[in-house]
């Protein structure tokens, strides 16, 4: 979640979500776990593909 997203239910969300990135990156310590940036619509079709794509080529991937 976006540190720039304000309000209480946000910023609940992201301590959640901070919650669950610690635990998966305490399980899986042994394997690569890029963290690429919110893209503006959900990943469905090629051209959202190729976006992902390219944020894991930036990651090293």
């Amino acid at each position: 979640m976006p540190e720039e997203a304000d309000g209480a239910f946000l910023a609940s969300r992201r301590a959640q979500e901070q919650s669950y990135l610690s635990r998966i990156d305490e399980t899986f310590a042994h394997l690569p776990r890029p963290r690429v940036p919110w893209l503006p619509t959900d990943i469905q079709g090629v051209d959202a593909l190729e976006r992902l794509a390219s944020c894991l080529e930036q990651a090293g991937l």
